[in-house]
This record gives structure tokens, C-alpha cells and sequence, in this order.
């Protein structure tokens, strides 16, 4: 009988040793996946944030573009109801008795008007380009 109590305890002795190294393995486990759930954690909130980030420059920038837009727009209604308003004036007009009768005079307001477009197109072209930066090719 003693040999079957001793045998009996021998195996309840293994069998917590058994258990108490499985205890020990999963609590081993446990702290490596709390260790692994807390640096994925802190990735997302640093990745959260980049995004974040981003996304306050992204905004910025359409605000910038869409107030570039509004001027560029409204450049062009006022510069196109100036064109109606210099077209308007041309249809009144019979240029080619005034050409005949003063070509001179003629000459001059044509020079004038081409040098005020190329003015303006020249001022146009520098506003855009400050706006841009340059291609270095």
C-alpha cells in the first residue's frame, strides 16, 4: 500500500511540477503579447498622428489653391468684361472709313493697344510665375 501512496504522490508531485511549468510558460506568453499589443499601440498612435499631420497640410494647401483659384477667376470675369466692353465699342464703329481717312491716327491707338496688352500680358506672366516655383530645367 505504501508503494501505491508514494506512486500515487509521485505522480501528483509530477503532475505539479507540470503544471506550474505551463502556468509559467503562459504568463512567459502573456507578457510577450502585452509587450507586442503596447509597441503596436504606440505605432498606430505615431502613425494616427503622421496621418494627421498630413492631412492638416493637405487642407492648407486646397485652401491655398482654391483662394488662388477665386483671384485667378475673378481676374478673368473682370478682364472678359472689359473685352465686352472694348468689343462693344469695336461694333459701333466703321474701321475701315476711319483707316482711310486717318492712317496715322490709326497707327497710334493700334501701338498703344498693342503695347498695353503686352504689358499686361507681361505682368500676368510674372504673378503666375512668383506663384510657381521654377523648374530648374
Amino acid at each position: 500500500m505504501n508503494k501505491l501512496i508514494l506512486g500515487v504522490t509521485g505522480a501528483l508531485v509530477l503532475a505539479v511540477v507540470i503544471l506550474g511549468w505551463q502556468l509559467k510558460v503562459a504568463w512567459k506568453n502573456e507578457a510577450t503579447a502585452k509587450a507586442a499589443f503596447f509597441v503596436a499601440e504606440a505605432e498606430h498612435l505615431k502613425t494616427k498622428e503622421a496621418f494627421g499631420l498630413y492631412r492638416s497640410q493637405t487642407q492648407q494647401q486646397v485652401q491655398k489653391l482654391q483662394k488662388s483659384f477665386d483671384t485667378v477667376s475673378m481676374e478673368y470675369r473682370a478682364s472678359r468684361a472689359k473685352v465686352d466692353e472694348l468689343a462693344d465699342k469695336l461694333s459701333k464703329h466703321d474701321f475701315g472709313m476711319l483707316v482711310s481717312r486717318k492712317p496715322g491716327l490709326v497707327e497710334r491707338i493700334v501701338n498703344r493697344g498693342t503695347e498695353r496688352v503686352r504689358d499686361d500680358l507681361e505682368g500676368l506672366t510674372r504673378r503666375f510665375s512668383d506663384r510657381e516655383p521654377q523648374s530648374p530645367h
